[in-house]
């Protein structure tokens, strides 16, 4: 049978160009949004103390998304550039898609243990702590990073030896004791008054404390230093 010339080009290129190769052409390249994304996590986390390294896991070959000129990157509701995360990339023109891309953040830093056993209400000494250098996207928030954030201050409970120090799990040494008399001294609108009152808890440095006054009144003070607070 003889084709008509209008229908040979459409039947010349099925034959030269099978269908998966047009849609291969068509489709977005995956690996370079594995790159991007890597390198929009690179950014957002260009401040981190610490040495950072950030890797893109694989995405599913069997995948296809048109292509898009320029893939827009951001931050799924609820994630951030930490540890295991996802970073995500979505096209608006000419096609509409989005797709997430398994991130890894890891940040080598420094990061504070446990040199033995701590016990509760010790202050804490250089002989306690132990300084190591690991990736700290794998500890709990709040790890302390050098010995003096903890030296002097008191765990408010045990600690086994090895175990990441928090700094929530550290208090300052009490300089305010409960029934103690404590110097009140008032400060505002450019005047300073000075009395005595009874602390009705413990304190270090920095802590709010309740105290009563000589008049029966509870006020509550901000421990400056051993016996005496401060009230604005």
């Amino acid at each position: 049978m003889r084709l008509p010339r209008p229908c040979l080009l459409p039947f010349l290129a099925a034959l030269l160009f099978p269908a998966d190769a047009v849609q291969a052409e068509s489709a977005q390249d995956l690996e370079a949004l594995r790159a991007a994304a890597v390198e929009y996590a690179r950014a957002g986390t260009r401040d981190l103390r610490g040495k950072v390294d950030i890797s893109a896991g694989p995405m599913d070959k069997r995948l296809y998304l048109p292509r898009c000129d320029a893939p827009e990157p951001f931050m799924p509701g609820g994630s951030r550039l930490w540890g295991r995360t996802q970073v995500g990339l979505r096209c608006t023109a000419p096609h509409h898609w989005s797709v997430l891309v398994p991130v890894e953040v890891r940040v080598e830093s420094t990061a504070l243990f446990a040199a033995r056993p701590l016990a509760s209400g010790q202050p804490l000494t250089e002989a306690d702590l132990q300084v190591r250098t690991v990736d700290i996207t794998r500890l709990p928030a709040g790890i302390l990073t050098e010995p003096a954030q903890a030296l002097g201050r008191v765990p408010r409970l045990s600690l086994a030896a090895g175990l990441p120090v928090r700094g929530d799990i550290l208090r300052g040494v009490h300089v305010v004791s409960p029934g103690q008399s404590v110097s009140v001294t008032y400060r505002g609108d450019g005047i300073q008054i000075r009395a005595e009152g009874k602390a009705l808890g413990a304190g270090a440095t920095g802590d709010a404390v309740q105290i009563r006054m000589p008049s029966g009144k509870v006020v509550t003070g901000i421990v400056t230093g051993p016996g005496e607070a401060d009230v604005r």
